[in-house]
Protein backbone atom coordinates (compact mmCIF):
# COMPACT_ATOMS: atom_id res chain seq x y z
CA UNK A 1 0.00 0.00 0.00
CA UNK A 2 1.30 3.46 -0.87
CA UNK A 3 2.30 5.53 2.16
CA UNK A 4 0.16 8.64 2.44
CA UNK A 5 1.51 11.74 4.24
CA UNK A 6 -0.24 12.09 7.58
CA UNK A 7 -1.41 8.47 7.57
CA UNK A 8 -1.32 6.62 10.89
CA UNK A 9 -2.06 3.04 11.89
CA UNK A 10 -4.48 2.34 14.74
CA UNK A 11 -4.01 -0.79 16.86
CA UNK A 12 -6.23 -2.34 19.52
CA UNK A 13 -5.20 -4.80 22.21
CA UNK A 14 -6.60 -8.31 22.10
CA UNK A 15 -10.01 -7.78 23.67
CA UNK A 16 -12.28 -10.77 23.10
CA UNK A 17 -12.19 -14.46 22.35
CA UNK A 18 -14.73 -14.12 19.50
CA UNK A 19 -14.78 -11.78 16.51
CA UNK A 20 -16.58 -8.49 17.08
CA UNK A 21 -18.15 -7.10 13.92
CA UNK A 22 -18.94 -3.38 13.64
CA UNK A 23 -17.69 -2.77 17.18
CA UNK A 24 -18.15 0.88 18.30
CA UNK A 25 -14.69 2.40 18.85
CA UNK A 26 -13.44 5.83 19.84
CA UNK A 27 -9.96 7.33 20.05
CA UNK A 28 -8.27 10.67 20.53
CA UNK A 29 -5.47 11.67 18.17
CA UNK A 30 -2.96 14.54 18.47
CA UNK A 31 -2.13 16.39 15.24
CA UNK A 32 1.00 18.44 14.42
CA UNK A 33 0.58 22.18 13.99
CA UNK A 34 -0.28 23.17 10.41
CA UNK A 35 -0.99 19.58 9.29
CA UNK A 36 -4.81 19.55 9.31
CA UNK A 37 -7.29 22.43 9.14
CA UNK A 38 -10.66 20.61 9.10
CA UNK A 39 -12.09 17.10 9.16
CA UNK A 40 -13.47 17.10 5.59
CA UNK A 41 -10.54 15.09 4.20
CA UNK A 42 -10.31 12.49 6.97
CA UNK A 43 -10.81 8.87 5.91
CA UNK A 44 -10.53 5.67 7.93
CA UNK A 45 -9.91 2.29 6.27
CA UNK A 46 -9.77 -1.28 7.51
CA UNK A 47 -8.41 -3.90 5.11
CA UNK A 48 -9.02 -1.54 2.19
CA UNK A 49 -12.64 -0.89 3.16
CA UNK A 50 -13.67 2.65 4.13
CA UNK A 51 -15.31 2.82 7.57
CA UNK A 52 -18.07 5.19 8.70
CA UNK A 53 -16.40 7.93 10.74
CA UNK A 54 -17.47 10.76 13.03
CA UNK A 55 -14.68 13.24 13.73
CA UNK A 56 -14.75 16.12 16.20
CA UNK A 57 -12.05 18.76 16.63
CA UNK A 58 -11.52 19.15 20.38
CA UNK A 59 -8.65 21.67 20.33
CA UNK A 60 -6.82 23.94 17.86
CA UNK A 61 -3.28 25.31 17.62
CA UNK A 62 -2.62 29.08 17.70
CA UNK A 63 -2.54 29.16 13.89
CA UNK A 64 -6.06 27.64 13.77
CA UNK A 65 -5.00 24.16 12.65
CA UNK A 66 -6.34 21.08 14.43
CA UNK A 67 -4.48 20.10 17.64
CA UNK A 68 -6.62 17.17 18.87
CA UNK A 69 -9.27 15.01 17.20
CA UNK A 70 -11.84 12.69 18.75
CA UNK A 71 -12.85 9.92 16.34
CA UNK A 72 -15.81 7.53 16.57
CA UNK A 73 -16.14 4.63 14.16
CA UNK A 74 -17.26 1.02 13.71
CA UNK A 75 -14.46 -1.53 13.26
CA UNK A 76 -14.29 -5.30 12.91
CA UNK A 77 -12.09 -6.63 15.75
CA UNK A 78 -10.80 -10.18 15.24
CA UNK A 79 -11.04 -12.52 18.22
CA UNK A 80 -7.82 -13.51 20.01
CA UNK A 81 -5.71 -11.13 17.91
CA UNK A 82 -4.17 -7.75 18.69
Amino acid sequence: MKEIPGMIDIYFDKLYRNDRMAEPCSIGIPVREGELWNTDTLRLYQAGRRLPLQAKVTSRHRDGSVRFLFLRFLADLPGNKG
